[in-house]
């Protein structure tokens, strides 16, 4: 009887101990939708493009300054899951026409080869 006793002893020991270790903090949707916005924004403004006259560059400002009224209007009070509904797609449509805008390809015309050349000229042709 006591050996009984004992085993389920043992046993809610280690259930309550794996139940600790374990455990984690429950799912927060405010929080959730935070995090997406930010890593949002962070992956838009990780290029030197950015700032540049680019139909790339263009396009990241205009998802930086999208998800910058969303997380405004976050901080504001509205209700993160209504964000999420309204907002997720839009700002996926936007990260994915960034991606889709293609790389800038310089194209650089060589001038004619000039046989006289005047090493003596200031000018900087």
């Amino acid at each position: 009887m006591y050996r009984h006793y004992k085993n389920i002893r043992i046993i809610l020991s280690y259930i309550l101990l794996t139940s600790v270790i374990m455990a984690e903090e429950p799912f927060n949707i405010d929080r959730f939708v935070y995090r997406y916005l930010v890593v949002h924004k962070s992956k838009m403004e990780a290029s030197p493009v950015v700032w540049q006259e680019l139909k790339e560059g263009h396009l990241r400002n205009k998802a930086i300054f999208y998800s910058d009224q969303v997380l405004d209007s976050l901080q504001a009070g509205s209700p993160a899951l209504d964000i999420a509904f309204r907002h997720f797609q839009t700002l996926t449509d936007l990260r994915w026409d960034v991606y889709k805008s293609g790389d800038y390809n310089l194209t650089i015309e060589r001038k004619p080869y000039i046989a006289n050349y005047n090493y003596f000229s200031t000018s900087l042709e």
